[in-house]
């Protein structure tokens, strides 16, 4: 199977073309796009991922969305698309305890997911995303939790690739002496160009957000109307959103997000790109199945369940007075986040006193539907 690399900037093709082995430049026909492709050691020995990168004609969702598109026609067998670049950051909190400290050169990625928060609703002075931004590559989050495990042994994996990038090209290394971080949390993608720190700041507390950027949300809305692949996000942070930012950490900044793409492929074995069923049936199935355990009948505990998944999961449900309308939203949104069953039904068993029998239904009811893994 393929990774697709989308990049908007030509600091950010630059870049990662530079971490991607035996680059070739290639024109499919009636493909209006340039492509180039190559490949990137992957986790199985004398597999490598074959990779085909693209950079769009300008940056922002549109554009993003369109290559994307193009690309999943031009290479059926691409499974995931990585939308990798540069991002602008939120600065750290002042109190204790508030959001970590994002340095320039750091990297974010979006290990919870994408907030697209150009489409919200705002019902009673509460602010959600209108829409589920689905498909967020399991392979690669389960990549980066490992990464972060060998960090706490074995620190500064990325300078170590970021060495032997700009080893060959030095324009690409950081200005100061400082080591890059890897943050993994929630990216924000909307078509704006943010600028403003109250508005940053703003959006960073109403959703939990680390970075923001123009593109991913059109790669990711590509991938789930092709019902095909999957998609990840990796950024390297260039600016604070401030009206004084500039472009002089551009290729800092690429460069990190670019040696972090081929750390995470390095870490992975060729990607495939399977889905859960769309099976109404089963669905139905899985759904029966939770609403056999009273807490999730109860509005109390199935709150108390809902305020023990990820932020990413809990943002996403779309809630519904009716219970079995409500559970459905919630399976829909477990379903669509990394290891999402597997920590429904593991909120369940805290809340609830869930006997083996009833768990093991559970389990069965999940594994009709799709692997729990996703």
């Amino acid at each position: 199977m393929t990774v697709a690399i989308v990049t908007s900037l030509a600091v950010e093709a630059a870049a990662v073309r530079l971490v991607i082995d035996h680059p070739v430049d290639e024109h499919i026909a009636g493909d209006p796009h340039h492509y180039m492709v190559g490949t990137v050691p992957s986790a199985s020995p004398d597999q490598p991922h074959r990779v085909v990168l693209a950079v769009t004609p300008a940056d922002d969702t549109r554009h993003a969305a369109v290559i994307t598109s193009n690309m999943l026609r031009s290479f059926p067998r691409i499974a995931t698309v990585v939308s990798c670049g540069l991002a602008s950051a939120v600065r750290a909190a002042a109190e204790p305890g508030g959001r970590p400290e994002l340095r320039l050169g750091d990297v974010v990625t979006a290990a919870d997911g994408i907030v697209d928060y150009g489409h919200v609703r705002s019902v009673d002075g509460v602010v959600r995303p209108r829409r589920l931004v689905a498909s967020l590559s399991a392979d690669l989050v389960r990549a980066d939790r490992m990464i972060a495990e060998r960090e706490v042994s074995t620190p500064n994996q990325l300078g170590t690739y970021l060495r032997r990038l700009t080893a060959t090209a030095p324009h690409f290394r950081r200005p100061d002496p400082y080591a890059p971080q890897i943050h993994r949390g929630a990216v924000g993608s909307s078509d704006q160009l943010l600028r403003d720190i109250r508005q940053r700041d703003f959006l960073a507390e109403e959703f939990g957000v680390l970075g923001f950027e123009m593109e991913a949300v059109g790669v990711a809305t590509s991938v789930q109307s092709a019902s095909r692949g999957n998609w990840y996000v990796v950024r390297g942070i260039s600016d604070y959103a401030e009206a004084s930012k500039d472009d002089r950490w551009h290729p800092a900044a690429a460069a990190a997000a670019a040696a972090y793409v081929r750390m995470l492929l390095e870490a992975v074995p060729p990607l495939t790109s399977l889905r859960p069923s769309t099976s109404l049936p089963a669905l139905g199935q899985l759904v029966d199945a939770l609403l056999e355990v009273p807490a999730m009948r109860d509005g109390y505990e199935r709150e108390a369940v809902i305020a023990r998944l990820p932020p990413a999961v809990r943002r996403s449900v779309r809630r519904n007075p009716v219970p079995r309308f409500d559970v459905i939203a919630l399976v829909q949104a477990c379903l669509q986040a990394p290891e999402g069953m597997r920590t429904l039904l593991e909120a369940i068993s805290e809340v609830a006193d869930v006997d083996a029998v009833t768990h093991r239904r559970l389990e069965a009811a999940v594994e009709a539907y799709g692997s729990p893994s996703r």
